[in-house]
């Protein structure tokens, strides 16, 4: 009787781990937006704060296959993703400053007459570390990700993305590859 229980055991646990490995790659792989550690590096303000002030000449950051530049060393255009794809679409930007920094107002360009305003609400504070995705497509806003509302994707291959602040000095570059 033992034996069986043990063989039953046995197969559930094969049983399970077949329908986890099955369900895995059908869903793919967990998107980063909500891992713990980005909802943890940004949080909705309760005040408008300032941004800090420029630290002094640009600094070029290089990135495989694309530019980007931070006139201020602390906002960067990481990526463009799913160019071409408007469901998958975005711009995502990460704060690398200390403090907090508020992007009420501040604006994404595409060179072309497109551009993004941040919204008022819900108001944006990114804190060091902090990330906030971009979507073409429309949707629902949160603190992590925005929408555009577009009904086509934008972006295509050899573009420049820039970053503007609410007083329109460009805070960064990314020439997508």
């Amino acid at each position: 009787m033992f034996l069986f229980l043990l063989l039953n055991a046995l197969v559930s646990a094969c049983a399970t781990l077949v329908v986890l490995i099955l369900w895995d790659q059908a869903q793919g792989p967990l998107p980063k937006s909500l891992l713990p550690d980005a909802l943890s590096a940004i949080r909705p303000a309760a005040h408008t704060p300032t941004p800090a002030p420029g630290q002094g000449a640009a600094t070029p950051v290089s990135t495989p296959g694309a530019s980007a530049l931070s006139a201020q060393g602390s906002m960067l255009i990481e990526s463009v993703i799913g160019v071409g794809d408007l469901e998958t679409e975005h711009v995502k930007l990460k704060y690398n400053g200390e403090g907090e920094i508020s992007l009420v107002g501040w604006r994404i360009e595409d060179g072309r007459g497109n551009v993004f305003i941040f919204p008022q609400s819900p108001q944006l504070t990114l804190y060091s570390g902090g990330a906030v995705s971009i979507y073409t497509r429309p949707g629902n806003n949160s603190v992590i990700e925005l929408y555009w509302g577009m009904d086509k994707a934008i972006w295509s291959p050899g573009e420049t993305v820039t970053l503007r602040d609410a007083q329109g000095r460009i805070q960064a570059t990314y020439k997508i590859p």
